[in-house]
């Protein structure tokens, strides 16, 4: 269970991250930038693997599909030993094939982020509605960590260089709120279209364990960080962005504790919240 929480939560801060890249001006912040984040995202990946969430499986196995494997474990974990092998890529080539790279390195994220998911849906149909609610789980909580550390990383490089244009902190701080807006609207879905999630008469009407960490999730894992996002927001408009960073620092626990939250709920109740 714990290595399973671990290289979700190490994975989808990778893929995230590598997504809001995406959005970032190689002109407007230099090499250096990509090769941190990048970088970041390798260590994050690599241990990610370490805690092996599928057991130990030779990578000539990894290969093999035959009837009785288990498809989904395996494409994850080659969709994120490819993640690797093409950051190792990007970091030599850069800045040559500068975007093609990154939109390759997140691709393989994103698959590995969902054939994850797949793979410990409680259903074995990826057909069900189920099943396709833990994968887009899966995606949203990518969005959300993944754009909440890549704000955090953006706010550091104007501590030492003044005179950036403030429109990469801009744009990582939108998808960070807007990665919350879009997390938060899943968890109002998932609750709508699941028929067995946590009612909200129950959770308030008697409290126990489950009640607490759901309680939690939301408001330590949704509401303080859109806040957050929010001042963020506003303090890099007015390029205040010490402060900006300095909030980044406590929303990227938050957002942590949150999803961490919301993989133990998962495991108590079948559902993705």
């Amino acid at each position: 269970m714990i290595h399973s929480v671990f290289f979700s939560l190490f994975t989808h801060f990778a893929t995230g991250l590598l997504f809001v890249s995406l959005f970032i001006s190689l002109e407007e912040l230099g090499k250096l930038y990509f090769r941190v984040t990048s970088g970041v995202a390798f260590a994050l990946i690599f241990l990610a693997m370490l805690s092996q969430p599928f057991g130990s499986i030779a990578f000539t196995e990894l290969f093999s599909f035959n009837a009785e494997s288990d498809f989904a474990q395996k494409v994850t974990y080659l969709s994120f030993y490819a993640c690797l092998a093409v950051i190792a890529a990007y970091n030599v080539f850069l800045p040559r094939f500068h975007r093609p790279l990154l939109i390759l390195m997140f691709s393989f994220g994103l698959m590995g982020v969902v054939f994850f998911a797949l793979a410990n849906a409680p259903t074995a149909s990826a057909a069900s509605v189920t099943t396709w609610m833990v994968a887009a789980n899966g995606v949203s909580s990518a969005l959300i960590l993944g754009s909440v550390l890549a704000a955090m990383i953006t706010g550091h490089w104007y501590l030492v260089q003044h005179n950036l244009s403030l429109n990469p902190l801009k744009k990582s701080t939108l998808l960070y709120v807007l990665a919350v807006i879009i997390r938060g609207l899943f968890l109002i879905s998932v609750i709508i279209l699941s028929g067995r999630a946590i009612q909200f008469s129950d959770v308030f009407a008697g409290l126990d364990f489950r009640s607490y960490v759901f309680i939690g999730r939301v408001v330590i894992g949704l509401l303080i960080p859109f806040v957050f996002g929010v001042m963020t927001w506003n303090a890099a408009k007015i390029r205040s962005t010490q402060s900006a960073t300095g909030i980044l620092y406590a929303t990227v626990v938050l957002v942590l504790i949150g999803e961490t939250f919301a993989s133990f709920l998962y495991l108590m109740t079948g559902i993705p919240l």
